[in-house]
């Protein structure tokens, strides 16, 4: 095959909308109608090392056949994994809080439903650990992104992202690299055996074996979708959550009539309420 050009290639309008039917089938996340030159840029390097010469050849790689390693790079590519340590700090109150009262024989379960490469998991794992005994406490971490559950997995991340972490934490869980990983740190590897990933897509229901839990974390994915798909997402998340559950959103979202189980306890902090009766 030959090389492609050393240039970005056109992306027709006609592939633009494939592609955006393709992330929202996948994902539930509808891509801006503004976002072209975002999507070529972001997808050029994959037609580089596949030796396509346009983007046609590319979506159709991605959206025909059966899914494979590609179609999960592309759904990666093109979704956003905007996330930090300790992110949206206001929320830690009320998991501690809610930890606190925690007496059940079983384990305090909470659910990072939309985890991207694992600092939000690893955050809530850090303050449980200083609250709670080892093994009464589990986080699993979720995403549609199949790259970013694996660098999850791997808990190792670059050192300036270490800076949003409180120093006392960061002392007690997080080692810092050395030789051939000089410049990263890694999550302790006791702190990491209370917390697991695995990919999910939200907009499709959660296997049983999920179980249930006690806060689920869903902040900063409901913004990238529609109304129909933001229900649907907050309703597969709400009803794995044990009633008296919290559910945390982020902060530019709301779920304000998207749950009926939901009641507000402070902003963007809902609890799970019994079923009313018909």
């Amino acid at each position: 095959m030959d090389v492609v050009e050393d240039r970005v290639p056109p992306l027709t309008p006609g592939d633009f909308e494939r592609l955006r039917a393709f992330v929202h089938e996948a994902t539930g996340i509808r891509l801006a109608p503004s976002k072209p030159y975002l999507v070529a840029s972001r997808l050029w390097s994959r037609l580089r090392a596949l030796e396509l010469r346009s983007f046609e050849d590319y979506v159709q790689l991605v959206t025909t056949g059966a899914p494979g390693p590609e179609r999960e790079w592309a759904i990666d590519a093109l979704t956003t994994h905007e996330t930090s340590f300790f992110r949206e700090s206001k929320h830690f109150p009320s998991l501690i809080e809610h930890a606190r009262r925690h007496r059940a024989p079983r384990r305090f379960r909470v659910w990072s439903a939309a985890c991207s490469t694992g600092e939000e998991a690893f955050s809530v794992a850090m303050v449980l650990a200083d609250l709670l005994a080892p093994g009464t406490f589990e986080v699993i971490g979720t995403d549609v992104s199949v790259p970013s559950v694996e660098a999850a997995q791997r808990a190792l991340y670059p050192l300036e992202r270490a800076s949003t972490i409180p120093p006392e934490l960061l002392r007690r869980y997080c080692r810092k690299g050395t030789g051939a990983y000089e410049g990263s740190f890694i999550i302790e590897p006791m702190l990491r055996q209370h917390v697991s990933f695995l990919a999910l897509n939200l907009c499709e229901p959660p296997p049983p074996t999920l179980g249930q839990f006690d806060v689920a974390l869903l902040r900063n994915v409901l913004i990238y979708l529609e109304p129909a798909e933001k229900r649907v997402m907050v309703h597969h998340v709400v009803d794995r959550l044990l009633v008296g559950g919290l559910l945390l959103n982020g902060h530019a979202e709301s779920v304000t009539g998207l749950h009926p189980d939901l009641e507000p306890v402070v902003q963007t902090v809902h609890r799970k309420r019994p079923r009313r009766a018909s």
